[in-house]
């Protein structure tokens, strides 16, 4: 790029910088997308992140830091590996835009990790268009304003001045003040640590692919659907008092009862998550009825893993997550250190808690401190160390979907049934809630009986 074009864009920045004190909110005329070939020509004209990043005064430590310290989880880097299309990247920014350095740092981090992405930058005098038509849920335009094109340059997504959780946030308490938010909301991209934007662009990313596939266009919830990778916190117990075992989990995927969870009477309980590979749960089993410890089991299973990908793409082993316990209550548990933060488990006497991408580590410490303080039902224990995690904090994206598994030779109903609880619930707003309803009309139905 001719230095006269680094000039003329760091001049404009400047300026609108001076002018509008945060180049964050601009006023536009024109709501009309541009077309294809307005698009193109913007993004021909625009500069690197890297050459953005060398020019930047305003903001410059923040952009800095996030930049040096952005990191994407493996999850993410793989799902976007995953795609089948190819994507441009348009971005409108400008430096002094708090909001575009705690978020266009970690866009262009992920897109150094994905050949199919690619990111130019152009200032909002060359943006306008776009942010005109591209607005806030409150209307306005504003930096960033982030435009992904297909390979015809077409808008197949947009992510528009901060992450979806923080902007539904800022809209929807209009009571409080925008100077009292712009002091909150430093803090919350400290905590989040670009771990919505890496999920929101992902997602949008997702959503493309499967419409430019031929499959119906479908919006961030349902692009997570797409992927198996299993972010959750999940607990297995057991009852000395019964020989009951079973496990309990909750996570922002749907149905994530159908593949967690898998238990034998007499033989044990296994949890498999993360970047998961789900046929640990069957081998888990399978060496459990042979007799064979539950840490040796964990030690056997990886290192027995081929770390085979997924579908032709990276799928590594180093980020599952596995908990094993026998029929004694004997458990031993794996965290892989590429599984997604904060991601990592808490042994405890006839226990073990273990979760990624969760708010921290009180969830699974909360979760076996709730399964042991707990009496009766080894079912009313779980469910009481499901809800202490959420009250933690729980899954950091959020609550979709839930299930418990609980095994007893002939512990169930009618003849020869080895489950005495099999509950999961798909889809739900609350699904803690909607588990916790299950269990005690479960227990209303024991009458009291632990057995």
């Amino acid at each position: 790029m001719p230095d006269s074009r680094v000039f003329r864009f760091v001049a404009v920045v400047v300026a609108l910088a001076l002018l509008s004190g945060t180049g964050a909110t601009f006023a536009q005329q024109s709501t009309t997308p541009p077309d294809p070939e307005t698009l193109e020509q913007m993004y021909d004209g625009g500069i690197g992140f890297d050459v953005f990043l060398a020019n930047a005064v305003r903001r410059k430590q923040l952009w800095d830091s996030n930049w040096a310290e952005s990191a994407p989880a493996a999850d993410f880097v793989a799902r976007a590996n995953a795609l089948q299309g190819r994507y441009r990247i348009l971005a409108v920014t400008i430096d002094s835009c708090s909001d575009s350095a705690n978020t266009i740092p970690y866009i262009a981090r992920l897109v150094s990790r994905v050949d199919r992405l690619e990111l130019q930058i152009v200032d909002p005098d060359v943006g306008r268009l776009l942010m005109g038509a591209y607005r806030t849920p409150d209307g306005r335009g504003a930096t960033p304003t982030v435009i992904i094109l297909d390979e015809s340059f077409e808008v197949v997504g947009t992510f528009i001045e901060r992450p979806t959780p923080l902007q539904d946030w800022w809209v929807g308490h209009p009571e409080i003040s925008d100077r009292e938010k712009a002091r909150r909301k430093q803090g919350w991209y400290d905590w989040d640590e670009g771990y919505s934007t890496y999920a929101e662009i992902v997602g949008l990313l997702e959503a493309a692919d499967a419409a430019g596939d031929g499959r119906a266009a479908m919006g961030p919830r349902a692009a997570e659907e797409l992927t198996p990778y299993v972010a959750t916190f999940s607990i297995l117990g057991y009852d000395p008092d019964t020989g009951m075992v079973g496990g309990a989990v909750q996570s922002r995927v749907f149905s994530v009862g159908n593949g967690v969870l898998w238990g034998e009477a007499n033989v044990g309980m296994v949890a498999t998550q993360a970047i998961v590979d789900v046929s640990y749960g069957p081998q888990a089993l399978e060496l459990l009825g042979l007799g064979m410890a539950p840490a040796a089991i964990v030690e056997t299973i990886r290192d027995n893993d081929p770390d085979p990908g997924y579908r032709g793409n990276a799928w590594p082993k180093t980020g599952r997550q596995f908990s094993v316990m026998n029929a004694a209550g004997e458990v031993a548990t794996f965290t892989g250190p590429e599984a997604s933060d904060w991601a990592g488990h808490v042994v405890g006497e006839h226990s073990s808690a273990q979760g990624n991408i969760l708010a921290g580590p009180t969830v699974v410490q909360d979760m076996v401190t709730a399964f042991e303080d707990t009496e009766g039902h080894l079912s009313l224990r779980l469910m009481a160390a499901l809800e202490a995690g959420q009250a933690a904090g729980g899954d950091r994206r959020g609550m979709q979907s839930a299930a418990m598994l609980i095994v007893q030779e002939d512990g169930g109903v009618w003849l020869n049934n080895d489950v005495v609880l099999r509950l999961q619930v798909d889809d739900s707003e609350d699904p803690i809630v909607e588990l916790r309803r299950l269990v005690d009309l479960a227990n209303r139905r024991f009458g009291g009986r632990r057995r």
